[in-house]
């Protein structure tokens, strides 16, 4: 199984060294592309998260099974997927926003699911922003969502409040950025 983010440079040198060493510890095969420019002002912040959108069907022709992550991920253990699943998206319907509804910081994708994949990358434009993936990850779903087996993942699959039993941690808005439950796991993946 293919672990696969993306990332501006700038985030990746604070995140990208314990998401590759996480991953790799449990035996995944890891890939992140980063976007073009020296730093967070040289690519808008939302094409640097959503290159692995943009980059994903071509993905899923050389793959057969992805999970896309954001860059500030770590691999805890064993990821729990299953064989009849053609993805797995973490819903969260209780949220009004419908760039919320979809949490993207963890998916698993397989062949089978390329042409939703398609579908939500020609969702793009040069006026998307912050959380489009999300939003035309949503809108994918509502429109052909019913052709496609989709898993359903939760906290027990990527935490953004850490708990132990979960196989992803994902610090996931800034607050959680400065956790130090967070700080010290990922300690232990970088390089002293």
């Amino acid at each position: 199984m293919l672990i696969y983010a993306s990332s501006c440079p700038v985030y990746y040198a604070a995140h990208g060294e314990a998401f590759v060493r996480s991953a790799a510890k449990h035996g995944y095969q890891v890939k992140v592309d980063i976007s073009d420019g020296p730093n967070d002002y040289a690519v808008p912040k939302w094409k640097a998260a959503a290159l692995r959108f943009l980059n994903l069907p071509e993905l899923l022709d050389t793959n057969e099974r992805i999970v896309v992550l954001d860059i500030d991920s770590i691999i805890m253990g064993e990821i729990p997927v299953q064989d009849d699943w053609d993805m797995a998206l973490f819903f969260r319907p209780w949220i009004p926003e419908e760039n919320k509804k979809l949490l993207l910081a963890a998916s698993y994708w397989t062949p089978r699911a390329k042409p939703f994949a398609e579908h939500m990358r020609k969702q793009y434009h040069k006026n998307s922003k912050w959380l489009s993936e999300q939003t035309y990850a949503y809108r994918t779903y509502q429109e052909i969502g019913d052709q496609f087996n989709i898993g359903r993942l939760d906290q027990n699959f990527v935490s953004y409040d850490f708990r132990e039993n979960a196989a992803i941690w994902t610090a996931k808005g800034p607050a959680r950025k400065d956790n130090p439950k967070y700080l010290e796991r990922r300690a232990t993946y970088v390089a002293a």
